[in-house]
């Protein structure tokens, strides 16, 4: 059963998204635009929204938008995609109260299937020069 998120607001620049989303999610409130912008946040009704979804692919235009939402609202829940783990204590400092990061789910959403429940991995392998690192 899926969670129908009332009262949210989600701002992309990309129109397609937008479009796509809308459909989707017809009870989000969703604009196109930039979001790092105070009268886009507003113009979405940032004042009344439970939660913020950033949807971008940069975290330093993540982080900007974070800081613009929390001075119009200090109570909405910012959700963000994480890309790069460096950024992690930066992001959560803007004010963002979840962070997702596509790789880590994607790791997870693997062992799931791999590993029988109750089962721990005690050892990784991880080559030097993987993301993961950071």
């Amino acid at each position: 059963m899926k969670r129908r998120i009332k009262n949210s607001v989600l701002v992309d620049a990309d129109p397609g998204k937008v479009i796509m989303l809308s459909r989707e999610h017809p009870d989000w409130k969703i604009i196109g635009g930039d979001a790092s912008d105070p009268n886009v946040l507003k113009a979405a009704g940032i004042e009344d929204a439970e939660y913020l979804l950033i949807s971008t692919n940069k975290d330093p235009f993540a982080r900007k938008i974070a800081m613009v939402a929390r001075k119009l609202d200090d109570e909405v829940k910012i959700v963000s995609v994480l890309h790069d783990i460096k950024n992690f204590q930066d992001l959560k400092e803007a004010g963002i109260d979840h962070l997702i990061s596509p790789i880590s789910e994607t790791i997870n959403a693997i062992l799931g299937k791999l590993i029988p429940a109750g089962e721990n991995i005690t050892e990784i392998a991880i080559s030097q020069d993987s993301a993961a690192l950071g």
